[in-house]
């Protein structure tokens, strides 16, 4: 059975590497179990919707089964998004 963990092994080499330049997003990966991964974006340069685009993007390309559930945290205005990543079975 497919699992997230391959992706969550490169979120976190995304996000280290980016926690190194200077003003960068933050973001952080929590797996929870096998099928689900939280991944919350932080950056006020308010980019959520490219966050999610891109997430979208590379589910696409890898043909994965994966829905995203979105939730802009406050102050709702894109600055701190919460994506929910859930592998179909």
């Amino acid at each position: 059975m497919p699992t997230l963990l391959p992706l969550w092994r490169k979120a976190r080499r995304v996000s280290s590497a980016a926690s190194r330049l200077p003003e960068s997003t933050s973001l952080h990966f929590v797996l929870h179990g096998w099928q689900r991964m939280l991944m919350i974006y932080h950056s006020k340069r308010a980019l959520g919707d490219l966050a999610e685009g891109l997430i979208r993007g590379c589910i696409d390309h890898f043909g994965d089964s994966i829905t995203i559930q979105r939730e802009d945290m406050p102050p709702g205005d894109g600055t701190a998004v919460r994506f929910l990543l859930t592998r179909g079975q």
